[in-house]
């Protein structure tokens, strides 16, 4: 399965550690409107993460996603 984090703050960062931690999880893709910050997350964890340049093209290549960006960020 391959999972999609959408927020590299905190608790994204922790996302992405976790995802790319578990043997189910194939890739993890990542997305954050701070490009310098998803790129950092992809050099710490190497091949398995790969950074998005949008939302839409993270949304329409993952099975799951976590929505890790701020409350009042999310659309309801």
């Amino acid at each position: 399965m391959d999972v999609g984090v959408i927020g590299i703050g905190t608790m994204g960062r922790n996302h992405v550690r976790v995802y790319s931690e578990l043997k189910d999880v194939g890739k993890v893709y990542i997305y954050d409107v701070n490009g310098d910050a998803a790129t950092r997350m992809r050099e710490q964890h190497g091949e398995g993460v790969i950074v998005c340049d949008s939302m839409d093209s993270l949304i329409g290549t993952v099975d799951a996603v976590s929505i890790c960006a701020p409350t009042k960020y999310h659309f309801e």
